[in-house]
Formats: structure tokens, sequence, C-alpha cells
């Protein structure tokens, strides 16, 4: 079987959790002796004809020309080469620059869309946008052969708006044994994409208001709202530590925080929550369905600065060795990446037998 993989900007990850699933699921087909094609962005820092046994292919990616509308841009490119280099089947990761292009993709080659999360909700778009990216979800739908939900509250959703019965694969994890924190570099920790929406400032505010003067690191890639909210927050308890890529670094980072705050709102399973699961950490999330799915009651939630600043204190009083025992056995139970891989290759052979 020959898959292409589209819609990241690339393996090995340097974004997100595209990427992450990319990475993990090509190298897995290889294994299982199928030939993997990756896309990946000209931007990608990396460069391999091969990596681990993926083919890669590299597209012009003009996002210092055209920033965000650079995406449709490297779609079509992407698509095109497909066109000339027909596969047996596309994978699809994401909708919101690529299915506008769906005319343009070859024929009679089966296309599996993963929908991610509820995309037109995010408040960093404006209204016109999240028209738009409305109807790529509904152009996801009616041009994929199967669409992916990796939640079970993306599944019903799904399910109730388009009529449709996607299949529901998870994202993987790999369990770490936990280790102590060190006294000397004791903080709280906060990963995610610098945007509104992962309820950045929230956690930040509620840090500021606690009692708590343990430091607070926050990593990641540093965009423009990032920028506004270092000079926003200046108190050197507040650490902007940029994006981080490097695997053992970003695990000793879990391992040794105190706190991690998970601020995510709109979506499904986010990696990042998984590896945080795995890593055996006290979170801090979000309440929204998608986090309580995954977490159910292993975590403390939060709705506002406020309420998270509160809980922030009462954090000696929390049985966090129990919150963490279950994470871990949930992760082993529901989210192996070997069991996830081979959800997806049953999922791709039986398109085209």
């Amino acid at each position: 079987m020959r898959v292409a993989i589209i819609g990241t900007r690339g393996i090995p990850n340097e974004y997100g959790g595209y990427e992450q699933l990319a990475t993990y699921l090509a190298e897995g087909l290889v294994d299982r002796g199928h030939k993997v094609v990756v896309y990946n962005s000209s931007q990608h820092t990396q460069r391999y004809q091969k990596y681990k046994g993926v083919e890669m292919v590299y597209r012009w990616d003009p996002e210092k020309l055209f920033k965000s509308a650079s995406q449709f841009i490297y779609d079509l490119l992407c698509i095109r080469h497909l066109k000339a280099n027909r596969p047996d089947v596309i994978l699809n990761l994401g909708y919101t620059s690529s299915t506008i292009w769906k005319d343009f993709f070859p024929k009679a080659v089966p296309v599996v869309t993963h929908m991610d999360g509820l995309e037109w909700q995010r408040s960093k778009y404006t209204t016109r946008v999240q028209r738009f990216l409305q109807k790529a979800e509904k152009w996801a739908v009616q041009m994929s052969e199967v669409c992916i939900s990796d939640n079970p509250e993306i599944t019903s959703y799904l399910q109730a708006k388009f009529s449709i019965q996607p299949i529901e694969i998870a994202y993987g994890a790999k369990a770490v044994k936990p280790t102590a924190a060190l006294p000397n570099q004791l903080y709280d920790l906060l990963m995610a994409r610098l945007e509104p929406e992962n309820n950045i400032e929230t956690i930040i505010k509620a840090v500021l208001e606690s009692n708590s003067e343990i430091p607070l690191k926050i990593v990641g890639k540093h965009n423009r709202f990032g920028q506004q909210l270092q000079m926003k927050y200046p108190q050197k308890q507040i650490q902007f530590l940029g994006g981080i890529y490097n695997q053992q670094e970003v695990e000793k980072l879990r391992q040794q925080a105190r706190i991690y705050f998970h601020g995510h709102s709109v979506g499904g399973t986010n990696p990042s929550l998984l590896e945080a699961m795995a890593s055996g950490c006290c979170i801090y999330a979000n309440s929204n369905p998608f986090n309580r799915a995954v977490l159910k009651s292993n975590a403390c939630y939060f709705k506002d600065y406020i309420e998270l600043a509160q809980q922030v204190d009462l954090y000696p009083s929390i049985d966090w060795k129990s919150c963490i025992d279950s994470n871990l056995l949930s992760i082993e139970q529901n989210y192996q990446w070997e069991s996830i891989i081979n959800q997806y290759e049953k999922m791709l052979l039986a398109l085209i037998e």
C-alpha cells in the first residue's frame, strides 16, 4: 500500500499535533511494510530524501510572504504533485486550507480526512473566516471516503451535523516514568501554541493572582500574540521559553514541573495533553467536553482565571498520586501508538481492497 500524508508542515515534528501524528504514523506504516510519502513545507528546518524509511516531498510554502494565506498555495502545490504521483490512498490531516482544492485531488483515489477540532470556533478568526471554515468542514465531509475523529465529542458532533459515521481513532502517547522534581528547579508549565483559545492569558493571570511564587514556564513558538503577552506580562515569574521540539528536553520539562496547565478550549483530543498524562503530570485543564472526555476525574478543571487561581492555591490538598496513576493507566489502555497505528493501517487497507 502506498500512502500519501498531506496537510502538515512536515516531519519530524517542528510544529504541533498533526506533525506528531504524521511522524509516528508514517514510521509505523513503513515498519509494517507499506510505502509512505509525507509532504513537507519548504520552511521546515530539516531536509531529507528519506526519513526513517519515509519518502519526503518538499513544496514551496510562502509563509513569509503571505502569512496564513500561504497554506492555500502550499496545499495546492502538494495536491498537484499528488495528481502526478498517484498513491493508493490519501490521508489529509485537517481541512482548513486543503478542501478548497477538492476538485484538484486525483480522481478515484480514496481520501481520508482527519477532522481535527471545531476549527471555525477558534476566537483568533474573524467572523468571515469562521464562516469559510464551516464551509470547508462541509467540503471535507463531502470529498472524503472516511472522516476521522479523535474524541467522542467530535464524533457526536459530526454524527449530528452531517449524519455520517466517522471512524474514531485517538492520538497516541508513550508512557514516561515520572521523576521527582528537583527543589531548585521547581516550576509550573504551560505548553501550547500561543493562541487566545488556548487560554494562555487566563493561565498567566491566574498564576499572578494566586499566592504562588513558583515560576511559570511557557513553551510555545513566539507569534504576534505571544509577543504581545511578553510585553504585557514582564514579571520575572512569567518565563517565555519559545518553541522547543527536542523530545527529550520536552519530556524533562514535563517530568520536573509541579503543575501542568492545559488551556486548550477548542478541538478534540490534544496530543500534548496525552503526553502530559504519560509523563505523570499534575494537570489543570480548561473545563470543556473534549478535555473531560480524556481526563475524566483525574485533573482539576477551570473556567476562568479566578477559579484557576483558587485551585492553584489548593494544589497541596489534592490527591495527585491517584490522578497520575489513573492517567497512566488510561494511556496504557487507550492511547498506545502501536494500537493507534494498527487502527489506521486496518482502515486504510479496507479502502483499497
